[in-house]
This record gives structure tokens, sequence and C-alpha cells, in this order.
């Protein structure tokens, strides 16, 4: 797993993956991201070109419990979608990151530095 106690704990990180196609084994995919989903990771995963991106959009599984997940980290982006506007490709690229981390750290009882939880 990924470890995050550089940073006294407070270390997260958020793995881009820019593809223009599918990949080979979707069951090995979803296995990764489930054992991921206990550590401080987001996936984000851009889709370029005009492939069929339908494997890409299981894994973000913002429509289906594709994963079986506890914690979403996963978010697809086909870049044609949004090519025209970079403001609108940011803002989705982006959407779900700060929910991302903050249910990781909150689950973990872990405060941001110079903060106590409750």
């Amino acid at each position: 797993g990924i470890n995050a106690e550089y940073g006294g704990g407070q270390g997260y990180l958020i793995l881009l993956i820019l593809t223009d196609g599918q990949f080979t084994d979707l069951q090995a995919c979803v296995q990764a991201i489930q054992q991921a989903q206990q550590s401080p990771l987001s996936i984000i995963i851009v889709g370029v070109g005009n492939a069929d991106f339908s494997n890409m959009e299981y894994l973000d599984g913002d429509r289906t419990n594709a994963a079986a997940r506890t914690r979403d980290i996963v978010q697809f982006v086909p870049f044609n979608k949004y090519s025209h506007s970079p403001t609108l490709l940011a803002r989705e690229l982006l959407a779900e990151l700060p929910g991302q981390v903050e249910k990781y750290y909150t689950s973990r009882k872990i405060a941001p530095l110079g903060k106590k939880m409750h």
C-alpha cells in the first residue's frame, strides 16, 4: 500500500493517467482500486481521443457501484468533451478531489496540521 507517514501523516498522492484507449484486464484494475482506496490516493483518468472509454466510466463508479468501494478515489474525464474550455476541463478534473481528500483524513481521524479533530 501507499504510505502517508511523510509529512506527519499529512501526505496525499494524486495519480494522473492519460490514456487513448482501454486496458486489457478490467478485473485486475478493479482489484487494484479496491486495495488502493485505503491509501492516501486519488486517481484522475483523462481519456484522450475517440476510443470507447466505457471501462473508464465503470472504474469511475459515479453512476454504478462498480468496484464496491468504501471510498471513491477515481475520477474519469473524457478530454474531448471539455477540450473547448480549459476552465471546464479543470473543474471536471478536480471536482471530486476535495471530498476524496477530506473523506480519507476524517475516516482516519487525521486533523490538518495545527488543528484538533472533534
